[in-house]
């Protein structure tokens, strides 16, 4: 593993949680659970609602689904303005790239997170994971306060970015990347963004 010395403070906007009303015609910019319920059930899409991601370009939904009979039957229904299609997800968590290809998944993060190119990473116990919704970089919040970040394309190779900060999403942009995450001191705790 590297080690990065500078940090970029770059800023993020706030994300909307209204319904789905508009998802059709302006993309998936803002959405919530309830509005994404009622949206697959209208499409006779059964199961609970486990997690919601959005791709980068915010024109799709990967809603992930499963039934509480039987909670390894897990499946993501991928929301297009122009459709819904299911497929069999490959664990509890998976990351997309563009093009709808899974990127990274697990079935149990204590056992790891599983890439493409066969390498399994070993993620330090309570730790957080992220994709960025392009599928290209990954997070890794190590508690207390470690940061790492690496490329889905090598992930085994990642970079400590933050010492004192505690990442657990992130994005990509035109100008760089962008980690959400928490900084804890002297008792208190603040949301903010590398």
């Amino acid at each position: 593993m590297r080690y990065l010395s500078s940090l970029i403070l770059i800023g993020l906007s706030a994300i909307g949680c209204r319904g789905m009303a508009d998802s059709h015609e302006q993309g998936f910019y803002s959405y919530d659970r309830r509005g994404v319920g009622a949206f697959l059930k209208a499409h006779d899409l059964q199961g609970n609602l486990d997690w919601i991601r959005r791709n980068n370009a915010g024109d799709k939904l990967y809603v992930f689904l499963y039934d509480k009979a039987d909670p390894d039957n897990r499946r993501i229904a991928i929301v297009r303005k122009d459709g819904v299609s299911v497929r069999v997800a490959p664990g509890i968590r998976a990351f997309f790239n563009e093009r709808d290809e899974v990127v990274a998944w697990s079935a149990d993060f204590k056992k790891g997170i599983n890439f493409t190119n066969q390498f399994v990473l070993q993620l330090p116990q309570y730790s957080f994971f992220d994709v960025d919704p392009s599928g290209k970089h990954f997070v890794i919040g190590e508690k207390p306060s470690k940061t790492w970040v690496g490329n889905v394309e090598q992930p085994e190779i990642s970079t400590l970015v933050a010492t004192n900060f505690l990442g657990r999403r992130i994005f990509s942009t035109k100008r760089g990347l962008i980690i959400a995450g928490s900084v804890k001191r002297a008792g208190e705790s603040a949301s903010g963004c590398l």
